[in-house]
């Protein structure tokens, strides 16, 4: 009961079988250990949540484009996330709800992002409107592609499941 140690369910979850061995050092242990952030909780679907520290090894500008619908101007079309294009991608979970790319930022001007924290951190919006957002006149500072992180994937827990681990 007064184990410090994670759950085995909970490690399992992000793919470790054991915790990391102290000898480590508490430094490389944290950066194996997921950190997680809530992003949606709902008693009927849950608690949906990402991983801050699994990168795919892919940047956003790795990513294949939609072809334009003039071909012929494919060659001088500049990337859509042309503005995020060294962003690394994160991995953000196991569970693969997501039919896209999902984004964790600070820039209160991006439609239909969701705040989720009192300090103004927001999950969601689409990413192309994001880059005009970014640079809103309104804002108090522009921001920058290094205030967004983008996810594949996420974690899914049932209520009772986060308590749990």
């Amino acid at each position: 009961e007064g184990s410090t140690s994670p759950s085995p369910s909970l490690l399992a979850k992000f793919g470790l079988t054991r915790p990391p061995p102290k000898s480590l050092g508490p430094d490389r242990q944290a950066d194996l250990l997921p950190v997680v952030v809530i992003v949606e909780a709902d008693e009927r679907s849950g608690v949906n949540g990402v991983l801050l520290n699994r990168r795919t090894g892919y940047l956003l500008g790795d990513l294949e484009q939609p072809p334009p619908e003039d071909s012929a101007s494919a060659d001088n079309m500049p990337p859509i996330l042309e503005k995020f294009c060294i962003q690394p991608l994160w991995f953000g979970g196991v569970d693969n709800i997501s039919t896209g790319l999902d984004m964790l930022h600070l820039c209160p001007t991006v439609e239909d992002a969701t705040q989720i924290t009192e300090d103004g951190m927001f999950w969601g919006g689409d990413p192309a409107q994001a880059q005009i957002a970014m640079e809103d006149p309104s804002l108090d500072r522009i921001y920058s592609g290094f205030d967004f992180k983008f996810f594949v994937q996420s974690t899914i827990w049932a209520m009772g499941d986060v308590k749990k681990e």
